[in-house]
């Protein structure tokens, strides 16, 4: 389960010719065929879950339609700040876990680690709008995939 955000680097119609480095940390085996110039985006992994069903589900219900397919989905702002709400409500009243944010069976239990996912989920999301957002405004998109 993935979260991530993609910076667009082009625009349509952007005439500008531009000067671009991007120095990349990491070790990658022959990138000598990337172009900067072609480059349209840069996605960047904002987070991560393991098996976490309720917010998987989350997602699901709120977000994809209902369709769990394991395909990529824009989420919006409005969802984003939804799911958010909805972390903080169970994370402050966990009594309210099992209706907001079931988990997948009765083997599956409201425990210490489904409160820390809870707890993750809130901190991610925070980190979006600070990072990503100018004047309570996001700046680029946010998306949503899973690997049920």
């Amino acid at each position: 389960m993935k979260l991530y955000v993609k910076t667009f680097t082009k625009r349509i119609n952007d005439k500008r010719e531009q000067v671009s480095i991007i120095n990349i940390d990491r070790e990658f085996k022959n990138t000598s065929h990337i172009k900067i110039e072609r480059i349209a985006f840069i996605i960047e992994e904002v987070g991560i879950w393991k098996d976490v069903y309720p917010i998987h589900n989350w997602f699901v219900e709120n977000v994809q339609d209902g369709i769990d397919n394991c395909a990529d989905y824009y989420v919006s702002e409005d969802q984003l700040k939804d799911l958010l709400n909805t972390c903080k409500e169970v994370y402050n009243d966990h009594s309210k876990a099992p209706i907001l944010l079931p988990v997948y069976d009765d083997e599956d239990e409201y425990d210490e680690y489904y409160f820390e996912e809870i707890e993750k989920t809130i901190s991610i999301i925070e980190n979006i709008f600070s990072e990503y957002s100018v004047n309570g405004c996001f700046i680029e998109s946010v998306h949503y995939c899973s690997t049920f």
